[in-house]
């Protein structure tokens, strides 16, 4: 906080208090924002609050047809696009698919998926 002094931290199980020199919050900016609650200063109250977020469709599934083609360029975050409106100069919610057997390091004979906004769904019985 700009050298403002320590910040006093009580934690949520048990109930200690600490004092710190720097917190830093590895969470979105709203839940930081909130965790702050009445002590924030108008400077964290605004840039926190600029953040916006758009709802996205999500499904976890095994279905390799919403990964790249060539198994070779698979990576744990995969940009696949974004649909067809985007193309027409129309806002629209970008496409990924994260491989969560190589982020998560699962050890699972199916593949795992996580696919935000795709432009068409997983294939029935892979979700």
């Amino acid at each position: 906080r700009g050298g403002a002094g320590p910040v006093s931290l009580r934690t949520e199980r048990g109930g200690r208090l600490g004092d710190f020199d720097e917190v830093v919050f590895a969470t979105h900016p709203d839940q930081a924002l909130k965790a702050l609650g009445a002590s924030a200063t108008d400077a964290e109250r605004d840039l926190l609050g600029r953040f916006r977020y758009a709802p996205s469709t999500a499904y976890v599934h095994s279905d390799e047809q919403l990964m790249p083609q060539r198994t070779a360029a698979w990576a744990s975050w995969n940009y696949m696009g974004t649909t067809a409106t985007a193309a027409a100069g129309i806002r629209a919610p970008v496409y990924v698919t994260y491989w969560l057997n190589r982020l998560q390091h699962l050890d699972t004979e199916r593949p795992v998926f996580l696919s935000l906004n795709p432009t068409t769904p997983p294939a029935e019985g892979t979700v």
